[in-house]
């Protein structure tokens, strides 16, 4: 019987099939194993705690595990803003407050020993903000509604926007000590918004509430000027979390309109400016002007345009020269006013004629989901149908947009909405309601992918809408992967989609968030070290970094336990099962080869097999050890008589590295049927 060696591929990850339709040239399971060349399959990296600062913080860097409200410690969103001048803030939030990170500049700045070379003061009476016991992470945002989505993050020029569907957005820059409202979308009577995303320089938002500007029946003052007049104007105004409001939620909904299918945009360039128009009055005569309401979207200095305070009832421009502080309404302008109007409106003189304005995409009045650029277009999902929106400039029209799928394959999930860049090609990955989905300009429809392991997701559909928020999807541009969190398939609850390769695996990473970032070094000053940070389920406030950059450095395989690095995690590649050769016929395996890359460490290798693939079960399971080098192989010898094989190769350890660059069976035909063979 001769002994010839066949080559086990690596393959697919299948997960909706029988052992038997899955094959040994295909796997059963791939658990924190990636793909890392068309042949070859590696030990997925651990993660450390994010510091990325060594030399200023000692410790690993934490959020408070407390915050005003609850449940505060699940991160939900991180995100990173960058200013032209090289500087880069790293934001992690949670449902109720929002942090920044501090000490991404060069670690030598931040050095503090006690000497006059230290860059900051450290003791007395003028000590600034930083200082050598300095906490990295500070607060910049709170008492955000507990209730709110999962964090949205985009940045339109050097500005962060930051939206939870409830509260009004927010947005900040680098050199900020909090995050502010959108007082212009305020001023414009808008509640707050469904979503949010940047599109050639513009902050585009969907799903509107507005305030209304008219006195209901019976009413002198209509809602917006009350709320505009009340102690807290730019805050929370939600029926989903009236609690900072004084009114019940159904006193809410009286006062307030949602155009769900709505869209609007600010001005170009600038996320925060929408065109504010506030209503005021003049007297002829004077240098002063009354608004209806304390409002600060104008400050002095600003130049302003009232409409019909001119001559012979035209509009003035004029300067602001200060706004009474003890009222925020009053205004002193250094011209004079010429035409005597109670009811008219000031506007910004920079905002005539801009582009700000909004769209309903009101085909059947569903709602606007999510929206994303791709390529030099939008595509802006609702829930059952898919538009394309296109920037033309005109003032009049400065976007058109075009239907261009309507059915049920929709985004399901809203934060799972990807967009992907790779190869020169844009396309957008999301999850529908029974199916994962690839859009592009191309098709424009809805692709289905990844088909092969599907009931990952949608076998156990109750577990996913019974928490939809815990469903999210982001891009790791470090491993070229789609990192999805799959809340019902604990204790593997992450989802790794690879589209270089076009090949999936599991994780047992359990994380709340994810978003690679890029920050500077002291030798990458300029353009920064990418990495993807996640919030950490299993420690609550924590920031954890996955454990490869794209600087070269050394990968890391391990994990960290709260502060603690080196944490092991099991590693495992398993096949199907399948006849070698005819199904017919017996096989003897007389020896199994793995053959590695840079094993450091011990790999578990096993074998199974049986009279039929149901009936497979272990032949053997036995430990080997290389200590490093280019191809270190492995040698089991067998003696094993079956018709069908599969194998599997474990990692346990931490610290050890394996890439897996071939599997082969030492096998012979033996030509006759198994007894007991059915």
């Amino acid at each position: 019987m001769p002994i010839r060696p066949i080559e086990i591929k690596c393959g697919q990850l299948i997960t909706n099939a029988a052992p038997e339709d899955i094959g040994i040239k295909n796997y059963a399971t791939k658990l924190d194993f990636r793909r890392i060349a068309p042949d070859r399959d590696a030990r997925r990296e651990g993660f450390v705690p994010f510091q990325p600062n060594q030399a200023h913080a000692t410790t690993p860097a934490n959020l408070p595990t407390t915050g005003s409200g609850s449940p505060s410690p699940v991160l939900t969103k991180i995100a990173q803003v960058r200013a032209g001048n090289g500087k880069v803030a790293v934001i992690a939030a949670n449902s109720t407050t929002i942090y920044r990170y501090f000490s991404l500049e060069v670690g030598d700045y931040f050095v503090g020993d006690g000497t006059p070379q230290s860059y900051f003061v450290e003791t007395g009476a003028n000590t600034p903000y930083f200082q050598e016991s300095f906490n990295d992470w500070v607060q910049i945002g709170a008492n955000f509604s507990q209730y709110g989505t999962y964090w949205e993050a985009v940045q339109v020029n050097n500005t962060l926007i930051l939206n939870n569907g409830i509260d009004l957005p927010v947005s900040f820059n680098v050199e900020d000590q909090s995050v502010t409202p959108l007082y212009e979308l305020r001023d414009q009577g808008i509640a707050s918004v469904g979503t949010i995303w940047e599109y050639n320089g513009i902050l585009m938002l969907g799903n509107v509430v507005e305030i209304n500007n008219t006195p209901a029946l019976g009413q002198t003052t209509d809602p917006l000027t009350t709320l505009m007049n009340s102690a807290n104007p730019y805050g929370r105004y939600s029926t989903a979390d009236p609690s900072t409001s004084g009114l019940t939620a159904q006193q809410i909904q009286q006062n307030t309109n949602q155009f769900q299918y709505r869209v609007i945009w600010s001005m170009p360039g600038e996320p925060t400016r929408f065109a504010a128009s506030v209503p005021c009055s003049v007297t002829a005569g004077t240098r002063t002007l009354i608004l209806n309401w304390p409002s600060l979207s104008f400050s002095n200095g600003q130049q302003i345009l009232i409409l019909g305070a001119g001559a012979d009832g035209g509009n003035l421009s004029a300067t602001i020269l200060w706004i009474n502080p003890s009222n925020g309404a009053e205004m002193y302008l250094d011209t004079t006013i010429l035409t005597t109007v109670s009811d008219t409106t000031v506007q910004s003189l920079d905002s005539v004629g801009s582009i700000v304005g909004y769209e309903d995409l009101d085909d059947d009045g569903s709602a606007v989901i999510r929206g994303a650029a791709i390529m030099t277009s939008v595509a802006i999902y609702k829930d059952t149908s898919i538009f394309i929106c296109n920037y033309t400039g005109a003032t009049g029209a400065p976007f058109t947009f075009q239907r261009v799928y309507q059915g049920v394959d929709s985004i399901y999930y809203r934060n799972t909405l990807v967009s992907v860049v790779h190869n020169w090609q844009s396309w957008h990955f999301f999850i529908g309601r029974n199916c994962l989905f690839k859009f592009d300009l191309i098709n424009l429809t809805p692709t289905p992918v990844y088909k092969e392991i599907e009931n990952l997701f949608f076998g156990n559909e109750e577990n996913l809408l019974s928490s939809p928020s815990l469903v999210w999807a982001a891009d790791n541009p470090v491993t070229n992967e789609i990192f999805i969190s799959n809340p019902g398939a604990s204790p593997n609850t992450m989802v790794c989609l690879d589209y270089k390769y076009n090949t999936a695996s599991t994780s047992s990473v359990q994380a709340s968030c994810g978003s690679v970032v890029q920050y500077p070094t002291a030798s990458i000053p300029l353009q920064g070290v990418a990495a993807f940070l996640m919030g950490d389920l299993n420690n609550l406030g924590a920031v954890i970094q996955y454990g490869r950059k794209d600087d070269g450095s050394a990968p890391v395989f391990s994990r960290c336990t709260g502060t603690t690095q080196g944490t092991p995690y099991s590693s495992i590649l398993a096949s199907g099962v399948s006849a070698i050769d005819s199904s017919m016929n017996d096989t003897y395996v007389n020896g199994y080869e793995l053959r590695t890359n840079n094993l450091t460490g011990r790999v578990t290798l096993a074998l199974v097999g049986g009279s039929n693939p149901a009936s497979a079960t272990a032949l053997w399971s036995v430990d080997r050890t290389a200590a490093g080098g280019a191809t270190p192989a492995l040698f089991v010898p067998c003696g094993n008589l079956a018709q069908t094989f599969g194998d599997s190769v474990t990692v346990y350890d931490a610290n050890v590295q394996c890439e897996v660059t071939k599997r082969t069976l030492l096998a012979g035909d033996v030509g006759t049927m198994g007894a007991g063979r059915n």
